[in-house]
């Protein structure tokens, strides 16, 4: 195309030189410069083009590949991240008082040796794998020898008197953090529970708002062999419906509720708001003369809750009270 088909006179040359940055022209006789630097831009430009749209291509299906990727991969349940459980609204409370008269050693019970190291220290590592807040740890007997064995930078509060586990988490409380809203409550001569399974206590109770408290719970198929030690837990009781009614001590249990088998190591999580304004109310009208932590679960019953239970495996509710108990939890520790 011409600058004269346009209506442009050939005489006006400047002119012509604007038309052919307009127009494509690769036959103007008297501007070829022009004509040549005009093609060698188009073709940069296509280049460019080209180039551009080829990188959107390669990012798209790269992002495409990228998202399809993604959407197989199956995330963990909640249940399955205690490794990566930060938040500041749970506190474990670790009743580590105890003086073991039983077990024929002048070591406080927690310090008993398991393949060379403290019993207390097998909690302590599943507890610190689910949960990087410190726990708790409530000392009484020979406090001092404790913390020389397991470290002095931990969080320890001090029950002079061993007047029973609720007691000794009443003494926890003013110790508890201010932006807390949950508490577990383990021991430390059950050196066989793991993280998994205190996740799985703690997803059960958060997942539920009809309960203020959560207990983990073990169905035993009888009270032999290894099983024998289970016979002194605590038997859980309910109604025609399936829910628990409370928690009886072995010792305060009649014949007959002896022969349930659903007992309680007494692995709770609690709200706290609720254990702070009931914790108070427990009394020690029982055989031991004791306040018993698992009267809570009666407690919460008769103010109208339906109570929260997991089951958790069977042989992690296994404590040392005893030689013979210490042998079968050697069976069984890794």
């Amino acid at each position: 195309m011409t600058a004269e088909a346009e209506g442009f006179e050939p005489s006006r040359p400047f002119q012509a030189c604007q038309f052919s940055k307009l127009v494509i022209s690769t036959t103007h006789p008297r501007f070829p410069l022009a004509n040549i630097n005009i093609t060698i831009f188009l073709l940069f430009l296509q280049k460019m083009l080209y180039l551009f749209c080829l990188y959107g291509l390669i990012v798209y299906r790269l992002g495409h590949c990228l998202f399809k990727a993604r959407s197989r991969v199956r995330l963990p349940v909640r249940s399955q991240v205690y490794k990566y459980h930060t938040m500041n609204d749970l506190e474990i409370i670790i009743l580590a008082a105890g003086k073991g008269t039983r077990m024929g050693d002048t070591k406080p019970k927690v310090l008993t040796e398991i393949k060379g190291r403290p019993m207390l220290t097998y909690l302590l590592d599943a507890v610190q794998k689910f949960h990087k807040k410190e726990p708790i740890i409530v000392l009484g007997y020979k406090a001092d020898e404790v913390k020389g064995a397991i470290g002095q930078n931990k969080r320890y509060v001090l029950q002079d008197k061993q007047l029973g586990t609720g007691h000794a988490v009443q003494e926890v409380i003013p110790h508890i953090t201010d932006d807390a809203k949950h508490v577990i409550v383990l021991y430390g001569d059950h050196p066989l529970i793991n993280e998994e399974t205190i996740s799985k206590l703690y997803s059960a109770h958060i997942s539920q708002n009809i309960s203020p408290l959560t207990l983990g719970t073990i169905v035993v198929e009888d009270y032999e062999d290894w099983r024998k030690p289970f016979y002194d837990f605590g038997r859980i009781l309910r109604d025609a419906e399936g829910k628990i009614i409370k928690n009886v001590e072995k010792k305060d249990a009649s014949p007959e509720e002896l022969g349930i088998r659903e007992v309680s190591p007494s692995y709770f999580c609690y709200n706290l708001a609720w254990l702070k304004e009931n914790i108070t109310k427990i009394d020690k009208k029982n055989a031991q003369g004791e306040y018993y932590l698992t009267d809570l679960v009666g407690m919460a019953r008769d103010q109208g809750y339906t109570l929260n239970s997991c089951t958790i495996p069977t042989h992690e509710a296994l404590g040392v009270n005893t030689p013979e108990q210490l042998a079968l939890v050697l069976r069984f520790i890794k």
